[in-house]
């Protein structure tokens, strides 16, 4: 399981339901370098009875990492056939495709990311390894050729898989969730005032737009204050230190450890806007994604800014959050300052974008989707 972020929650969410409708799951995850070889974990006490966990520890480069995984997981699976694997990724999907025969009746093919997109963004290197490229991508292909379900998180993703030469017949899109009992109608804010709080939750991977969002924290002026919640390793904290400082916000930028997601509503309460600054990337516009991060934000009835990419228009509209150019941080610091001007109208929006968060479901509706994807392939009832 990945630090507190939306793919964790998202892992989550979808492992409890199946478990729940099958009576037995097995989750298999990495653990971290500390641990070495295979380590069984007891489940959760929240999670169902019937879902347990296995965990592989790998350490090493990325490519040592990706070997010594594979390797477990194969060893772990041993010979038995089993009626059905939902895999995340090629690192764990491409050996079971390559013995689909012999190992599983349906492989379901979770697509929320693929590496000859998203490698790039954390190995820079890896862009000019023309060898290593062609091999993910055929990795990729195999995976998706075998898959008797391809499982996407948005309309975009179900357009670029297709364009990589997957059956269109065979992809369902299951959109994120959010945990409605945890979000209850916010009460009435107070005016926002020059001293915004501005929150951003999530990671600081290159598509995210952190940088773009402190340089329009420069333009906004005044006292505002933005707040940074996420996993954030040392070289990342070094630039996010750095962009604030070239930007004179230094004072005005605090960095903040991840919060598990129960947590989040009551931090949300306590800011006047959200940010979701997506970079036009061709993993946010080409590849597609669902931002939990704004699903949660619409959910707690608070502003939202984002960037107007086709993925978050599946989630929300102009009458619900102000969407601006992608990587333009006056367009951000303008919107700020709409909000802060009009706050009659920050609340319409935010009480309209909850309203539709509301309407969706919810996680509840989206294991549902999930369900009934499986149901079309006969491994449930």
């Amino acid at each position: 399981m990945p630090a507190p972020k939306g793919a964790s929650e998202h892992i989550e969410a979808f492992a409890r339901a199946l478990a729940e409708a099958f009576g037995e799951l097995e989750l298999v995850t990495l653990g971290d370098e500390s641990h070495q070889g295979s380590l069984r974990v007891p489940a959760d006490p929240r999670d169902p009875q019937a879902l347990s966990r296995f965990r592989i520890g790998v350490s090493g480069d990325f490519l040592e990492r990706v070997v010594t995984f594979r390797g477990e997981l194969l060893r772990h699976w041993g010979a038995a056939r089993r009626p059905f694997a939902h895999v995340r990724s090629i690192f764990e999907g491409y050996p079971l495709a390559r013995a689909r025969d012999r190992l599983v009746d349906k492989l379901i093919f979770e697509v929320n990311a693929l590496p000859s997109v998203e490698l790039k963004y954390h190995h820079a290197d890896v862009a000019d390894d023309r060898e290593l490229c062609r091999k993910l991508r055929a990795q990729e292909t195999a995976c998706l050729r075998e898959a008797d379900c391809i499982i996407v998180p948005s309309d975009v993703t179900a357009d670029f898989v297709a364009s990589r030469g997957a059956d269109a017949a065979r992809v369902r899109v299951v959109r994120n969730g959010v945990d409605l009992a945890w979000y209850t109608w916010p009460p009435p804010r107070p005016t926002p005032t020059p001293s915004l709080r501005i929150l951003y939750v999530g990671t600081f991977s290159p598509w995210q737009g952190v940088g773009v969002a402190i340089e329009a924290l420069g333009l906004l002026g005044g006292s505002a204050l933005l707040t940074l919640v996420g996993p954030c390793r040392g070289r990342q904290r070094a630039e996010i230190e750095g962009a604030a400082r070239r930007a004179g916000v230094d004072a005005r930028v605090v960095l903040a450890q991840p919060v598990s997601a129960i947590e989040l509503p009551a931090l949300y309460a306590t800011h006047d806007v959200a940010i979701a600054p997506l970079t036009a990337t061709e993993r946010n516009v080409e590849q597609g994604c669902c931002p939990l991060k704004i699903l949660e934000a619409m959910a707690a009835g608070i502003p939202l800014v984002a960037s107007d990419l086709p993925v978050v228009r599946e989630l929300c509209g102009p009458d619900e959050a102000w969407l601006v150019k992608a990587n333009r941080a006056r367009a951000i610091a303008e919107a700020w300052s709409a909000i802060a001007a009009d706050p009659a109208e920050a609340t319409g929006r935010a009480a309209r974008a909850r309203e539709r968060v509301v309407r969706g479901g919810g996680w509840k509706n989206s294991c549902a989707r999930l369900l009934s994807a499986y149901a079309e392939l006969g491994v449930i009832r």
